[in-house]
């Protein structure tokens, strides 16, 4: 009998992750309440009954949803009906692999007209844009209703990395709409400006005592720092971090310094969540969320345990879909199924592909090139580096010297960067001790700042 309801559990939990989408779209009323009641609530006993899963459960459900959100494009994008039509026009049976993969460089060349839906309210058009941080931002809308996948998909993370409920402060992030009113928000520069960080700040934070930190990693650099500075002891029992890469020998410190333990997430503005971190530190596909590809630079499939570039199709976008979308990162799927037990696949993301430096000669220089080169020749005398292109023709590498750097290697700094820019751009070294956050919290890699 309890093999019975094991099974009615898992088959309702199957149906309802289906099927839940659609019953979003049903009404507008009293949306915030709408929105836990229909739909976090509902979904979150789905997704605790997954770990139960097989591999031909979770494909079974992504085969549904890839369906669903190309059929919904071909009726109502115009870059994709176009797609289609041209298709049937010529007689060719075209494959979800088929499909062209779309890159933020072809979506700005595009008439934003052809990328948003036909067919729904505009009341449900969101404008949101990426961080820049890649060097290459992008103006998009998001579907107000997928907010409650994305509010979902945060305390499944939660449950993956064996979170206990409590209350929760998030610092920065605020263009993170989905984490509205999960729990009290505080802006970067709440923690920059002293009188807003120890008349408003520290006293919620030592009353209230969260257990859960929700930060950049740039704001949770600078809050160990002011936290030190000012004689603020504080702790979390769990930190999640969202945006750029933290290497394991700074989350250790980290981790030591607030208490806590630490974890991450993977994702983009534009597709949401894309890997939770679990206990064993695996970081698992979120097959009801989105499909992630890894191809080959000419577009090609590749199988698992290649690395190449990550192209995902995200589910519950309805206004303006992403579908073959390549968010300009390189990993590879791994065969190897996790320590923790559960068949969701583990992805890992080996650097970044996209945005390029603009030369005077019209030619252009991939950031992956000079990061490479960085990681592969600087990696024990430089901590951290950002760029800033101030002029067509001049370029600024702000960097944070590690104990090893010397005047030496500053030389040979300057001439690497100088032969990766072919000599056309005048390369300008600026030592500092601290890189500062943007305005939402995040370090950008590169800066323009010029017209």
């Amino acid at each position: 009998m309890r093999q019975f309801f094991v099974h009615l559990k898992i088959f309702l939990a199957k149906k309802l992750i289906d099927y839940w989408f659609p019953t979003l779209q049903i009404s507008f009323w009293n949306l915030w309440l709408y929105r836990f009641i229909l739909a976090v609530y509902p979904i979150g006993w789905a997704l605790r009954q997954t770990d139960d899963f097989s591999r031909t459960d979770w494909e079974t459900i992504q085969i549904r949803k890839i369906n669903e959100i190309i059929h919904f494009a071909k009726e109502h994008i115009d870059y994709y009906a176009t797609f289609f039509r041209k298709a049937d026009e010529d007689n060719h049976q075209v494959d979800f692999k088929n499909i062209p993969i779309i890159t933020r460089g072809k979506i700005k060349k595009l008439p934003l007209t052809q990328l948003l839906t036909d067919s729904t309210s505009p009341r449900r058009l969101l404008p949101n844009s990426t961080s820049g941080s890649t060097g290459e931002p992008l103006s998009f809308y998001q579907d107000t209703l997928e907010l409650a996948t994305r509010t979902a998909a945060f305390y499944e993370e939660l449950r993956f990395n064996g979170t206990l409920k409590g209350s929760i402060a998030i610092v920065g992030l605020q263009t993170h709409y989905y984490l509205q009113k999960i729990g009290k928000q505080f802006l970067g520069s709440q923690i920059e400006g002293e009188k807003n960080r120890k008349q408003v700040f520290y006293p919620w934070i030592l009353e209230v005592k969260p257990k859960i930190l929700v930060i950049t990693p740039a704001l949770l650099r600078r809050l160990a720092y002011f936290s030190k500075e000012d004689g603020v002891l504080l702790k979390f029992e769990h930190i999640l971090y969202r945006g750029e890469y933290i290497d394991q020998k700074e989350i250790m410190n980290l981790s030591r310094f607030f208490e806590g333990k630490i974890f991450s997430s993977y994702g983009t503005r534009e597709c949401s969540m894309i890997a939770f971190q679990c206990k064993y530190g695996g970081n698992h596909l979120i097959p009801w969320l989105n499909y992630v590809e890894i191809t080959g630079n000419n577009g090609e499939p590749l199988p698992c345990n290649s690395e190449g570039n990550v192209v995902v199709t995200y589910f519950f976008n309805r206004v303006m879909p992403f579908i073959r979308y390549d968010i300009g990162d390189r990993g590879m799927i791994n065969s190897e199924p996790c320590s923790c037990g559960r068949q969701t696949k583990t992805i890992t993301f080996t650097g970044r592909t996209g945005g390029s430096i603009e030369m005077p000669s019209g030619k252009s220089v991939m950031f992956l090139a000079i990061s490479s080169a960085m990681a592969r020749d600087f990696h024990d005398e430089i901590a951290r580096y950002q760029f800033e292109q101030t002029a067509p023709d001049k370029l600024v590498f702000r960097f944070i010297p590690s104990v090893r750097y010397s005047p030496a290697v500053g030389e040979r700094l300057l001439k690497t960067l100088q032969s990766l820019l072919n000599n056309e751009i005048a390369c300008e070294l600026d030592k500092v001790s601290e890189i500062l956050p943007n305005t939402e919290g995040k370090t950008p890699i590169f800066i323009k700042s010029f017209h």
